[in-house]
């Protein structure tokens, strides 16, 4: 795939966790929200199927690439989301520093609420950071 998100220049990019598989060690993940663009989502490009949805191998979270889909198993609400590597990912697609911090009270609850609210903004990004659960 290619994103436009960064510059507006086509780079290239990738969805993890397909059933394809492959090896793109030089292309960055897509930024979550791909197939929400202008390049994916008209309904022209996927009827030619041009830029073909990708089938992902799981709906797991952890797996990544059912949250490009919105067709994760599980709850994103960071108040109730499973307290593991799904949980996790799950809160993070939300790209949300607050939600992300109440995520982390929930796992961490004796931690400083100060260091958790700093290190929340540092747990997602708009695109799949790839980190697990318990880093």
């Amino acid at each position: 795939y290619c994103t436009r998100a960064i510059s507006g220049v086509c780079e290239m990019c990738f969805v993890p966790g397909t059933t394809q598989g492959s090896d793109h060690r030089h292309a960055a993940f897509c930024p979550l929200n791909l197939f929400e663009m202008s390049d994916y989502s008209s309904q022209d490009a996927f009827q030619a199927r041009a830029f073909p949805v990708p089938a992902c191998k799981s709906n797991r979270a952890s797996d990544l690439c059912c949250l490009y889909l919105n067709d994760c198993e599980g709850d994103s609400d960071p108040a109730r989301a499973p307290l593991d590597d799904d949980g996790f990912a799950l809160v993070a697609a939300r790209k949300s520093t607050l939600d992300m911090f109440v995520f982390l009270q929930r796992a961490l609850p004796g931690a400083s609420a100060e260091l958790l609210r700093r290190g929340a903004y540092h747990q997602w990004d708009f695109r799949p950071i790839g980190k697990p659960y318990q880093q």
